[in-house]
């Protein structure tokens, strides 16, 4: 089981403001799935719902 993020302590979103809003709908982290994916194809909230991605 995950600990929802605000019953971890010392955690606060704020202080991770990097998925901000890059376009439209769009944030750093689908920007970021995009480009670096493979046949990713995302949906009209700009949601990756298929595709590859690689993590080294």
């Amino acid at each position: 089981m995950v600990a929802d993020e605000d019953d971890v302590p010392g955690y606060s979103r704020s202080k991770f403001p990097h998925w901000v809003s890059q376009y439209g709908t769009c944030d750093t982290r689908e920007v970021t799935l995009q480009r670096d994916g493979q046949d990713v194809v995302q949906d009209d909230g700009c949601r990756a719902v298929s595709g590859t991605r690689y993590s080294e």
